[in-house]
């Protein structure tokens, strides 16, 4: 690389820099990658051999990423677990929190029977669904979001993934527009209380949509609504896996109404989503063996 190329490349880094963007070399090297193609490793690029068309289309990216825009909306495709997914603006953006819960599912799945039947509340994008459904082949699954924009985004991803056959989506709150039941009942929900949503990072705050965003309050809007409402949409041997950011607050709803829950870890040891069964505690089971005795 020539010292020109050089100096260049560093004042790209030093822009991200300044613009308080998480490990700017890095992005600068997949937006480098991105903009001149996958032809050759980006160590062996030669700036100075790239045609204006090129530099200006690096110098754009460089741009949109300087003011906060993430990689994944600037690219506007991003491989999550096995499936290519489309971003698109006003649509949540698939996140590697998203991916634990995937992993958890399957985990868990070689343990038990695998879901036949998926419900994926705030689908967004679709790829908890697809994820899913690509890795149980004998699965159907429908998604539900309060974004039209949203839905309209799934069904695309089903198409490019080639699932449509046994996907479907429709648009609703939560699962307010139900009245199936789901073996495995999935949603990487809103859970920022409202009034920190100013403080998020600009990624998020500022290219996220509001309703993706903000968990009510306290932030666990969701969890008051899943837990009345799991029952309803749970068959006698299903579960629910949801993105949880904490051991105690969120599990506190499924506790009082006697679900068996239990609260994951990710690899740095941190919360990273809940498994509520349908069936009870083991405890409400045995209260309710007393009281029959007593009759």
């Amino acid at each position: 690389m020539t010292p020109q190329a050089s100096i260049l490349l560093s004042s790209y880094i030093h822009r991200l820099s300044c613009a308080g963007v998480f490990n700017p070399e890095a992005d600068v090297h997949k937006i480098i990658n991105y903009a001149c193609g996958p032809h050759e490793p980006f160590r062996r690029k030669n700036f100075w051999a790239l045609t204006h068309e090129q530099r200006d289309r690096i110098e754009h990216l460089i741009a949109r990423r300087e003011r906060r825009e993430p990689l994944a909306r600037i690219f506007g495709i991003v491989d999550f677990m096995d499936v290519k997914i489309h971003v698109v603006s006003n649509v949540f953006r698939p996140c590697s929190e998203a991916e634990a819960l995937i992993d958890q599912v399957v985990s868990h799945s070689h343990i038990t029977r695998p879901p036949k039947r998926i419900l994926d509340l705030g689908t967004g994008s679709g790829c908890l669904l697809l994820s899913l459904l690509k890795e149980f082949p004998l699965a159907t699954g429908h998604g539900t979001d309060i974004n039209p924009k949203a839905i309209a985004a799934a069904k695309r991803n089903t198409e490019i993934n080639e699932l449509s056959s046994r996907a479907q989506f429709s648009t609703g709150n939560w699962a307010d527009h139900l009245n199936d039941r789901y073996d495995l009942i999935i949603s990487h929900p809103p859970v920022v209380p409202t009034k920190n949503i100013p403080h998020m990072c600009p990624e998020m705050k500022n290219f996220d949509p509001f309703e993706s965003l903000d968990g009510g309050k306290d932030g666990l809007d969701f969890f008051r609504y899943m837990s009345r409402n799991f029952h309803r949409l749970a068959t006698t041997d299903s579960f629910g896996v949801f993105t949880v950011y904490s051991l105690s607050a969120e599990k506190s709803f499924f506790s009082k109404r006697l679900f068996q829950t239990e609260v994951k870890r990710n690899y740095a040891g941190m919360p990273c989503c809940m498994f509520v069964s349908s069936r009870p505690e083991k405890s409400a089971i045995s209260i309710v063996s007393r009281l029959i005795k007593r009759a």
